[in-house]
Parts: C-alpha cells; sequence; structure tokens
C-alpha cells in the first residue's frame, strides 16, 4: 500500500521570506539555529529572519553553533538554551545542517537524556520518544537536501564516529521556507555539491524498494531538472532561471525521500564523513556515486530501472551501465569529475576502516534495508576501491 504524507506548508519562490509573518504563527518564542559562518550576516539572512519573527511578535534567541555535519554536542546544546528560554518554536537558517540541527533539537528540548538514547541504528538504545516535539520552521538557503520538506535529519556523534540519519512524523517542518533569492550568493563549487546531493536523493529514490509510480515520476522529473539546469549553475551562479529549477529539484528530491528513501549510497557516505569529519556530504555522494551505481548494475537487480533514469540523458540507452556513464558526463559539465576519495586525502589503507563502519551500519546480513540488494565486506571495499581515483576522460 502506497502511503503519501507530507504535512508540510513549503513557501517557494523569489522574496517569499519576507511573507513568513504572514502565516499562522501561533508561537512566542523562537530559537534560531545558524551556523557561525559570515554569509548569513554578510547577506543580512539572518536580520531579514529576525524580522519577519519580530513582525509576527515571535522574540528570538540566536543560536549559531550548527556546523558543517551537524553534530550531537551541538545538538543537546541547543537544547538546553532552548529549555532555558522556554522556546516554544526551532527555527532552522541556512543548509541542511543547521534545519537538520534544528530539527534534533525539537526533539531534545522536550525529552531527557541523549538523542543516541532514541535512535534505532548504529549505537541507538531504541527507546520511544516521551514528548512530542517542538514545532520547526526550516528556512533554506540551499539547493540539495530537500530537508525544509521532509522529517530526515543526519546528527554526527564525533565520539563514537557515528553518523545516523533518522526522521519521525513529528521532524516534518510546520512550515518550510525555499526563497531563491537567497540562494544566489552560495559559493560555485557549494552549489554543485548540493545540487549533486539532490540528483542523489533523486536517483536512490528511484531504486529503492519502497518506490512508488508517483515517486519514480517524480524522480524523473527531478533529474531532468538537475541535468538541464546544474551545469548553468556552473557557468553563470547569478542565473535566477537556472537556480530556480535546481531549487525546485532538490524540493522534489524531499518530496522523494518522503515516498521513498535514500539507499546504501547515502549510508556508505555517512561512513566516510563519521571517520573524516571535513568531507562535505554531497562531495562525498559524488566520490562514491559511479562505483555505487555500476555495482547495482552489475547485480542485475534493477536494471530496467538504471535504464530508465538513463534516459532521461540519453533516450537510445540501453545498458543499466549507461546510468553511471551518463552520471560521470554531468560530473564533467559541472567540474566535479575528478572527485574521488584520494581528494579528501584520505590514505587508501584506510578503505578498510571505512569498509568496517559501513559495515557496521548494515549489520551482519549487509541487508542495508533501504537498498535493493546485499552487500558483502568485499562488495563495499570494491566500491570504496573504485571510488578511491577518479576515472580521466
Amino acid at each position: 500500500m502506497a502511503r503519501y504524507y507530507i504535512p508540510t506548508k513549503v513557501l517557494f519562490g523569489e522574496g517569499v521570506i519576507h511573507s513568513l509573518h504572514e502565516q499562522d504563527l501561533p508561537f512566542k518564542k523562537a530559537l534560531v539555529v545558524t551556523t557561525n559562518g559570515k554569509s548569513v550576516i554578510q547577506y543580512g539572512y539572518l536580520d531579514t529572519v529576525l524580522e519577519e519573527l519580530k513582525k509576527a511578535k515571535i522574540a528570538t534567541v540566536v543560536f549559531n553553533k550548527a556546523q558543517g555535519n551537524p553534530t550531537h554536542a551541538m545538538v543537546l546544546e541547543g537544547a538546553r538554551i532552548a529549555r532555558e528560554n522556554k522556546c516554544d518554536v526551532i527555527v532552522g537558517l541556512g543548509g541542511g545542517s543547521p534545519i537538520d540541527t534544528a530539527k534534533a533539537i525539537a526533539y531534545m528540548a522536550t525529552n531527557p537524556g541523549t538523542l543516541w538514547d532514541y535512535l534505532s541504528t548504529g549505537s541507538g538504545k531504541k527507546k520511544s520518544f516521551v514528548n512530542p516535539p517542538l514545532k520547526i520552521i526550516a528556512i533554506n538557503t540551499t539547493s540539495g537536501t530537500g530537508t525544509e520538506t521532509d522529517p530526515w535529519s543526519v546528527i554526527t556523534d564525533e565520539e563514537l564516529d557515528e553518523k545516523i540519519g533518522w526522521g519521525l512524523e513529528g521532524s516534518f517542518p510546520y512550515i518550510g521556507i525555499d526563497d531563491v533569492d537567497m540562494m544566489l550568493t552560495v559559493p560555485k563549487m557549494l552549489s554543485m555539491y548540493q545540487g549533486f546531493d539532490a540528483f542523489f536523493h533523486l536517483a536512490e529514490g528511484y531504486v529503492h524498494p519502497m518506490a512508488t509510480e508517483l515517486s519514480r515520476n517524480l524522480s524523473l522529473y527531478g533529474m531532468g531538472l538537475i541535468k538541464d539546469y546544474l551545469p548553468k549553475v556552473y557557468r553563470n551562479p547569478s542565473d535566477r532561471k537556472a537556480r530556480r529549477m535546481v531549487a525546485l529539484a532538490s524540493l522534489v528530491g524531499g518530496m522523494v525521500e518522503c515516498y521513498s528513501s535514500c539507499t546504501f549510497e547515502h549510508t556508505l557516505e555517512h561512513a566516510i564523513s563519521s571517520l573524516y569529519h571535513d568531507v562535505i556530504h554531497g562531495a562525498g555522494l559524488i566520490a562514491i556515486s559511479e562505483a555505487y551505481f555500476n555495482r547495482l548494475a552489475t547485480s542485475k537487480k534493477v536494471n530496467a530501472e538504471l535504464i530508465e533514469m538513463a534516459r532521461v540523458f540519453d533516450p537510445k540507452a540501453r545498458s543499466a551501465f549507461s546510468f553511471a556513464n551518463e552520471l560521470h558526463k554531468l560530473k564533467v559539465k559541472c567540474h566535479v569529475d575528478k572527485i574521488d576519495l584520494k581528494s579528501f586525502n584520505i590514505p587508501e589503507k584506510d578503505i578498510v576502516r571505512i569498509a568496517k563502519k559501513a559495515q557496521s551500519l548494515v549489520g551482519n546480513t549487509g541487508k542495508d534495508f533501504s537498498d535493493p540488494i546485499s552487500y558483502s565486506y568485499r562488495d563495499i571495499v570494491n566500491i570504496l576501491e573504485d571510488a578511491y581515483q577518479a576515472k580521466h576522460d
């Protein structure tokens, strides 16, 4: 049985941030979660959000310690500040990192213990949350995660070297905002990493065992947008139409994550960046993507799906391996084709360490619940070895 449920109200387009105060906002005090980076201040995004909340008669406290790979420690600190200030809504401002952090804070502000007490994978203790979370407003300034419309959050515990994705009904944002005007200042290469993150949400969602007719059509639509417009963003980051179309693809990717899900490709990247915290998520996915999709093609379990995705690029595609080939061509157009595991300064000998971490996330059976095939330890090592040094045209 297919179940379609996205309760988030999304405001999408140029200048939509200025209508935030006009929404139904039954709150008294907000914790605004963002990073300590310069862009949200330099370009006035934080001031704009604070002014909108002021117009809505909502007091604010700013928590600017979200990091590129959101950490458990920052979640717990933010939750403490939210409790101490009696905040009743959490506002995530920025990319996936502050919004994912905001989602976790929303739960931990109302519940005892640590987030790991409640997670059901890794070393999580699988407890049930006692109390409902605070409401979440997600103000997205990037085009990659789709987290402004889905329930998912990815948090790293640096002491445990664990990076775990989780999500519940209460972590759907109450309101999500995609203001394209706030995305024009994202640096070119970071825009590429984010765009490919969106692309992989769409592609993984297509081959996922839970994919439906609706989610697959959304996936094909979103991948087509990335194919057509992400290279244009690279050529001209100020191209408003291209930015808007990539942002739309990212939003659609968030919808696909609600109706389907990500696969072992994301799990494997989480293993990498849980051990190497400086690896940017989208870049990590780029590094392993061709090896991952070629492994799917080798299995012959999702040949029809891979061929259908390849036809987004080439209507005459006939081979399951064509998808990875077309993906490589897109990487070339976006100037990310030289990104591999070696480019992150990961020693080749550490492939074993990463593989063991990834295997621990899928268990002894090697079956990631979100993937169409199983992975032995040797399979994981082979993917990582293939991803260690990028092929050259």
